[in-house]
């Protein structure tokens, strides 16, 4: 579908079905005018390739996310120099940052863009902006202990994406299929990533069970139990803005999100990847502080930290053999509580099986990756 009049309405759409503000000046500034910076991400692009040509293992790189949770359900992630919020809604937490199932789907849709962006650079092609939209339906049941006959999890994950480019078609859909190749955020929900888990327990003085935590977490049960297919609709929206840097937000919730400079970014943001290790870290350690309060078990801190190994010869199209993104993830997890050992181990254990974020990075659920909608320079 080509014409300038695509761009308006299927924006207009996505506000008025979910509660998101406007991007400021956003949509004018990116249609206005080029990146800037599209010589410097090609040449960045193309020195990297041929180093890895040149020397594979120097492809082999790690990405982390380390995330402490003290007090209720909130998760302070750090990756490298940048810190995040996450945290549930007010009926369970205080709603000072996006979920951690929110923050996957943020990083879906930034990857989306950042790989459009990279790609488009590297085969010459003009693209002036990109937005991506994405939906997740998640089945909430087996995570509060309610019987489904569906995994835990995100069970369809879906994505629009919006392009403003003077490209043809044909080179556009060429563009299209080299970004659904090697996204890296997309490579790892389409298929089953290897996650190790390790936790280690720290006796603590003693914390008392959260009562009030257990008590939300039973009203949230009732609240799914008492829905048809236990099922909820997450979504996120983000665009790029300039170079490989992308804005998305998620409610009221508005996140940078880009690259490191030697991959080609401004690094004002973290990457999509690392949203991956900070979504999956503080999900586990959601999921696991709802079932410890649901036992009666205090729980004083947890600190998680992830790691994923990759190998960048994926992303840059060096060996179309290499998946783009991590082939390992282990998660390191300290938990300091009263309780002995081997029932913080359990329950560990129970959230590691029934943690819908844990299911959509090993679990493989459908994606529907839909058409790319275009709107002319």
């Amino acid at each position: 579908r080509q014409g300038v009049f695509v761009f308006i309405p299927i924006v207009m759409m996505v506000f008025a079905r979910f509660p998101l503000r406007p991007l400021p000046s956003l949509a004018h500034s990116v249609l206005a005018r080029r990146f800037s910076s599209d010589s410097e991400i090609a040449a960045i692009i193309a020195r990297t390739q041929q180093a890895f040509r040149d020397s594979p293992a120097a492809a082999a790189a790690a990405f982390s996310a380390t995330s402490v949770q003290a007090e209720g359900l909130r998760c302070d992630v750090r990756m490298r120099q940048h810190k995040m919020t996450l945290d549930e809604p007010a009926d369970l937490g205080r709603n000072e940052g996006p979920s951690p199932a929110e923050v996957m789907m943020m990083a879906l849709g930034t990857c989306q863009e950042i790989t459009f962006k990279a790609y488009s650079t590297a085969m010459g092609m003009s693209l002036d902006s990109v937005a991506v939209t994405v939906r997740g339906s998640v089945d909430w049941r087996k995570a509060y202990g309610i019987d489904s006959p569906d995994p835990s999890g995100f069970t369809a994950v879906s994505t629009q994406v919006l392009v403003s480019s003077a490209a043809g078609l044909a080179d556009l859909k060429q563009l299209q299929q080299a970004v659904d190749a090697h996204c890296p955020v997309l490579d790892m929900f389409s298929r089953s990533v290897k996650v190790v888990v390790n936790v280690d327990c720290e006796l603590s003085a003693g914390s008392e069970p959260h009562a009030d935590l257990a008590v939300a977490v039973q009203q949230r049960k009732n609240v799914v139990a008492a829905n048809v297919d236990g099922h909820s609709t997450l979504s996120s929206m983000s665009m790029l803005t300039e170079g490989l840097k992308t804005v998305a937000r998620v409610g009221e919730h508005e996140h940078v999100v880009d690259e490191p400079t030697d991959l080609g970014g401004t690094d004002t943001g973290p990457n999509p990847v690392e949203l991956v290790l900070a979504g999956l870290c503080s999900s586990l350690q959601m999921t696991f502080k709802k079932l410890a309060a649901e036992a009666g078990v205090g729980v004083d801190t947890v600190v998680s930290k992830a790691k994923g190994d990759i190998d960048l010869r994926g992303f840059f199209a060096v060996d179309e053999s290499v998946p783009p993104g991590f082939h390992t993830i282990t998660v390191n997890v300290v938990v300091s509580s009263p309780a002995a050992a081997d029932v913080i181990k359990q329950l560990h254990a129970k959230a590691v099986e029934c943690d819908p974020v844990m299911h959509l990075v090993t679990g493989r659920p459908p994606m529907d990756l839909g058409e790319v909608d275009v709107s002319v320079a």
